[in-house]
């Protein structure tokens, strides 16, 4: 991985994360706690609904063409009407959740405003997967900018114009129909073959493998991206339902400080590393290993830091983003920067765990958490409401971790053992 490489990525990220926080400083300080909530809520609903949209695909692009090169072509005409399914799956789940009297005409009608968004999400996720498969972060850092550039100046606009969330869930709608053009320029290679593979650049493509085998090889990934985001992100549609949307804009102006912060692992191990360590899990896994335990070391003392800062800081970093009004935050906050610990300790472990057939018990570990997960959060949150969720999140992170941590060891001891002899 070279210097330039490294930081491009850095810089994207970095100004991902900076037009992240400014968005949310510039609603929650001019938006109700309601309408804050409503938004919070519609930003769960996109990333849930952007993994569904592809399911699994983004990750099985990566993982197939890092291992069989050329070959993997036979999978692009059947994963494409997998990905056309997944969308109007997605979409119909969106239309569904409207028409029912969940929440209010306000909340319904910003989750009909934002489909484009989960659109452009779904397609981001795979303009990513063929940039990570050329080791073209120039323009995974570009792409994942354009993203969080969509949200900030919609968010920019609704606050020098009408001000409330209607007119953000409009900006959003045509700013994320102008983004889709440059995402969909980068996917159109998959149908093209002119993705730059990693190996056996000279191989012949096989005839295409079909639908029903397609989907087999995916659709662990997308299991774990949907039972990820149900432990990751279901407190708040819990927190929505059972305690309303100024519960919901409590709990999520101390969780968009610490997602800041799990952006960061995600930086190294699912964007710049992904391909690499798809690749050394067949070939080189002794090489694995040894990257695995420096990487394992290094974010934990990052982890550490991370911690010790956001939980010394909470109150200030409360009144910064959100300001005076969510000062009640301060302590949520507090609890859940003991989520970055796990988080960070983990991030390459779980990598790990989605290279060959380990992605099958990856995908149970997610389901066992998402269970526990939603479990807890029915039995806590009408007591304890926002303290319940946080609580909820610490164990939910704290379980993944454990879990992950002893399944990618055991996992590679085998694979190196196997590649020793």
């Amino acid at each position: 991985m070279n210097k330039k490489n490294f930081l491009w990525m850095f810089i994207g990220t970095g100004l991902g994360a900076v037009m992240s926080l400014l968005m949310n400083i510039l609603l929650a300080r001019s938006l109700t706690k309601v309408e804050f909530g409503i938004f919070g809520l519609g930003i769960t609903f996109i990333n849930i609904s952007s993994v569904i949209i592809g399911f699994g695909l983004a990750d099985f692009i990566v993982k197939i063409f890092a291992v069989e090169g050329r070959r993997a072509y036979r999978y692009v005409t059947p994963s494409l009407y997998l990905f056309l399914i997944s969308c109007l799956v997605s979409i119909l789940i969106i239309i569904i959740v409207i028409l029912l009297p969940i929440y209010d005409i306000s909340t319904r009608y910003f989750l009909l405003l934002i489909i484009p968004n989960i659109l452009l999400q779904g397609i981001y996720s795979i303009n990513n997967s063929i940039n990570q498969i050329e080791e073209n972060f120039k323009y995974v850092a570009l792409s994942n900018f354009l993203v969080y550039f969509i949200r900030f100046l919609a968010a920019l606009l609704t606050v020098i114009s009408f001000n409330n969330i209607i007119s953000l869930g409009w900006y959003i709608f045509i700013l994320s129909m102008l983004g889709l053009y440059p995402l969909i320029k980068v996917v159109s290679k998959l149908w093209k073959q002119q993705i730059i593979v990693p190996v056996y650049a000279d191989a012949p493509i096989p005839p295409n493998e079909s639908i029903v085998n397609t989907f087999k090889q995916t659709y662990p990934f997308g299991f774990i991206g949907i039972f990820y985001f149900i432990y990751y992100q279901s407190n708040i549609i819990m927190l929505s339902i059972l305690q309303g949307p100024e519960a919901v804009g409590e709990y999520n102006s101390a969780f968009i400080i610490v997602a800041l912060a799990f952006m960061f692992p995600d930086l190294i191990f699912r964007r710049m590393y992904y391909t690499r360590i798809h690749t050394w899990a067949t070939h080189n896994p002794l090489k694995l290993q040894e990257f695995n335990n420096k990487s394992s070391l290094y974010l934990l003392i990052l982890g550490i830091a991370a911690m010790i800062f956001i939980w010394l800081n909470a109150n200030w970093l409360i009144l910064f983003t959100a300001g005076p009004k969510y000062l009640t935050a301060t302590f949520y906050l507090q609890l859940l920067s003991i989520a970055i610990l796990f988080k960070f300790f983990t991030a390459v472990n779980g990598t790990i765990l989605s290279t060959q057939n380990m992605v099958y018990t990856m995908m149970k570990i997610n389901g066992l958490i998402a269970i526990l997960n939603i479990t807890i959060n029915i039995i806590i949150i009408p007591i304890y409401g926002v303290k319940g969720a946080v609580v909820t999140t610490l164990i939910s992170e704290g379980m993944m971790a454990l879990l992950v941590y002893i399944t990618s060891h055991k996992y590679l001891n085998r694979i190196v053992n196997e590649f020793k002899k």
